[in-house]
């Protein structure tokens, strides 16, 4: 305690100086102020960055040096961008022992308690919402990163911390941001190992480590991959080793709209070995409200909290979810309801049962039971835009994708609703095209081509991707988290429930971003 407090203090000191005269001091002027007083005051800063960019190639080059890489921070991390330092931690190439990731409010625990002199001088953040939003985004880019290194393990985790702190073997990187400031804009602190400072950090971030509180953040850590938990695809390979495993659910959904019992049927003849069935319209959807609702109404949240729990799925299960070929019916309806629910361990089986039977891997036949468990929904409404939020959107306030055929969005092939046509202004990106004719999705690189101009709306324009009745847009919001980390909002009522009311506009033929 006395080492991280007298740490602290030479930091803040030499931080304090700069930041009274900075303004008026040149930035290598400012630079070398700091790190002579810092090796004055003893804290161990032998050099100052102007900023995260120009220290990424030290930080790389410690990292991949080091047996241990742990990370402590604020405010998320703006992973993005491949050629970020912190991106390329998380790569196939580097090959340390272990790498920790935490991320944390800036009123936790830590940043009031332990160190006060950093919260209360340094530490000046902005707004919660702020914060809350650049933490899912963080997150959603490190459970990408766990999907490309088996070494990697995401997982939701009680913590807490106070500053942006990157430990490696021979170095440690300190930055702190004022008001307003990133680390595109703030200066980066390398400390040596062998100082007082670094070793009052690193005791620092253990006794942060080893706290249990309140605070939810994402929490990162190498493992064997045993364990780690898909979130968008899985393959039938990397699935087939865990059917012996007691915290996997595979859950087959193959339905047929229109002739409801053989998706049932088709499961009691061969499903993959150990999976349960879940119905489209009993387990995966409300009932339907003539005039009001969609075809597949969202189920009610206790209804579907019951029926996951029945399904043997509770917070510590990997969920795999399957269906014919592709996921769209209705795999990714499931894979979406339990992200809705809060539950992120879920994933569509890629190729869905077809893909499995391909690959020769174990079948069965018959009902399958599973124990109960205790499912605890933690639903997130802002996956979710009503009929009646949409209609009052502008156009131009949001970019709505129709995911349907494309005939059925220029209105000339309707077959299933009795009005054709699509939502004004709504673009038209049919979910077919996300896969290949096996049924695998496409390549993040193709998918990425496809989804682009849309995701260069999305900072002015939120994305919302609605269907015929909530369950295959559900395959384009897979398939654009699966491309960019982010989960789109989805319009669960779809056209279905739009043209229920005439007095919602409607449009046809085709329209462009």
């Amino acid at each position: 305690m006395i080492a991280f407090l007298v740490g602290v203090a030479s930091a803040i000191v030499a931080t304090a100086l700069v930041a009274l005269f900075g303004q008026y001091l040149p930035m290598h002027i400012k630079t070398w102020l700091t790190t002579g007083l810092s090796r004055a005051l003893h804290s161990g800063i032998d050099r100052v960055y102007k900023d995260e960019e120009n220290a990424a190639n030290d930080i790389l080059a410690d990292a991949s040096r080091s047996r241990q890489v742990r990370i402590l921070s604020i405010r998320g991390f703006r992973l993005t961008s491949p050629e970020r330092p912190l991106s390329k931690l998380l790569s196939r190439e580097n090959s340390y022992d272990l790498l920790e990731i935490m991320i944390s409010p800036p009123d936790s625990l830590a940043a009031t308690s332990r160190a006060q002199g950093f919260a209360e001088s340094a530490l000046t953040y902005g707004d919660r919402v702020f914060y809350l939003q650049d933490v899912a985004k963080s997150i959603n880019v490190l459970v990408a990163a766990s999907r490309n290194n088996d070494r990697i393990h995401v997982r939701l985790h009680q913590q807490c911390e106070s500053f942006r702190l990157l430990i490696t073997d021979r170095n440690l990187y300190l930055s702190f941001f004022p008001k307003g400031k990133s680390a595109s804009t703030s200066p980066v602190y390398r400390i040596r190992n062998d100082t007082l400072l670094y070793h009052a950090f690193v005791a620092h971030y253990s006794w942060v480590r080893d706290q249990q509180s309140d605070e939810c953040i994402g929490y990162v850590t190498v493992k064997d991959g045993n364990d780690m938990p898909y979130q968008t695809l899985i393959s039938p390979e990397q699935a087939s080793g865990h059917l012996s495993d007691k915290s996997w659910v595979f859950v087959d959904c193959r339905f047929v709209l229109g002739q409801a019992a053989i998706g049932q049927d088709s499961y009691l003849r061969q499903h993959i070995a150990g999976a349960i069935y879940a119905d489209l319209e009993r387990d995966l959807s409300g009932p339907v409200i003539p005039g009001v609702s969609g075809r597949h109404p969202l189920p009610n949240k206790t209804d579907f909290v019951t029926s996951m729990s029945r399904l043997g799925i509770d917070s510590s299960t990997q969920v795999v979810a399957y269906d014919e070929s592709s996921g769209a019916m209705a795999a990714a309806r499931l894979w979406w309801l339990l992200k809705w629910a809060g539950h992120d361990a879920v994933a569509v089986l890629d190729g869905g049962f077809a893909a499995w039977q391909s690959a020769n891997l174990p079948t069965t036949a018959g009902y399958q039971s599973v124990a109960d468990k205790v499912f605890v929904g933690h639903f997130r409404p802002e996956l979710v835009i009503s009929t009646d939020e949409l209609h009052a959107a502008s156009t131009n306030s949001m970019c709505v994708i129709d995911s349907r055929a494309s005939d059925r969005y220029r209105g000339e092939n309707e077959t299933i609703d009795h009005i054709a046509g699509h939502i004004p202004g709504a673009l038209s990106m049919p979910f077919t095209e996300n896969t290949t004719l096996n049924g695998k999705f496409r390549s993040r690189e193709e998918l990425m081509a496809r989804f682009d101009d849309v995701r260069k709306t999305e900072s002015e324009c939120p994305v919302v991707f609605y269907c015929g009745s909530g369950v295959t847009a559900a395959h384009n919001v897979l398939a654009y988290t699966y491309t960019y980390s982010d989960v789109p909002r989805l319009y669960a009522g779809s056209w279905s429930e739009w043209i229920n009311d005439s007095g919602r506009p409607i449009a046809t033929g085709q329209e462009r971003l």
